[in-house]
């Protein structure tokens, strides 16, 4: 088995994170409270780090419910109070294998792709269709103004749509509630018909969706990480008034594991 991981974060501090321990892969992309002005850290930093460390120390057997019962102690301990667009949260994907099996689990715009006998990729696209919205409007506006004063007028919009979080005709994501509400979209394969798999945050993701480094899929997962990673940093810093690419910051954190079985 070859592993390759990689988290980089974008500021001084890191909202995703990376768990690889034993036959458990993790990628967690961690949403900030979009109320919440940061420096040094932020609510969803924190939780990442403390959802990464309960990942590592912990015996996992059911993930799901480890994942539930995740949510429930985190609100314990942090108490988080508002409503759901000010609280932190995280989008996930995981691939646990066990018993001769791959487990695939995933929350939010996190996702797995993977090799069989051919290429597949497990992923939600309900965030990601919220986020377009948001993307179109931003587009709109910068028509008429510049990114700063834009993404003020886009923000009231971002926040409906933080606040469809786990809600019926919204999407899913990990948030720490005394009463968890996410439904984990989960796929079972059998381990002797994966190949390989990679596991990917958005901002991973955004060399292909965003940035157009690749014409299609199979390209996209056959490239290598280092490259892909130093190229979407090209790509976003050379269009740092954000115009070619539109998008609500310069660059996201990105992680990724890519496992060769």
């Amino acid at each position: 088995m070859k592993i390759t991981g990689i988290t980089l974060p974008y500021r001084n501090y890191n909202e995703d994170a990376i768990v690889i321990k034993d036959d458990l892969f993790v990628v967690i992309d961690g949403a900030t409270g979009l109320h919440e002005k940061t420096t040094d850290k932020s609510q969803a930093s924190e939780m990442v780090l403390a959802m990464k460390k309960a990942l590592e120390t912990s015996k996992i057997d059911d993930f799901e419910a480890f994942l539930k019962q995740l949510a429930i102690d985190l609100q314990v301990t942090y108490n988080y109070t508002g409503d759901k667009s000010m609280r932190p949260s995280a989008s996930l994907a995981a691939l646990h294998i066990k018993d001769n099996m791959a487990y695939l689990y995933q929350l939010g715009d996190c996702a797995i792709s993977y090799e069989t006998n051919q290429l597949h990729r497990f992923s939600d696209q309900r965030l990601v269709k919220l986020d377009h919205i948001g993307k179109k409007m931003l587009v709109h506006y910068m028509k008429q103004t510049d990114f700063n004063h834009a993404i003020t007028l886009v923000k009231p919009t971002l926040i409906k749509h933080r606040n469809l979080l786990n809600e019926p005709n919204g999407y899913m994501a990990f948030q720490p509630s005394l009463v968890p509400e996410f439904i984990v979209k989960k796929k079972t394969i059998m381990l002797k018909h994966l190949t390989s798999f990679l596991i990917y945050s958005d901002g991973y993701y955004s060399a292909r969706d965003t940035f157009n480094l690749f014409k299609n899929h199979q390209t996209f997962y056959c490239s290598n990480i280092e490259q892909t990673i130093s190229n979407i940093k090209l790509r976003a810093y050379d269009d740092n008034q954000l115009i070619s690419y539109p998008r609500f910051k310069i660059i996201d954190d990105i992680s990724v594991i890519k496992v060769v079985l």
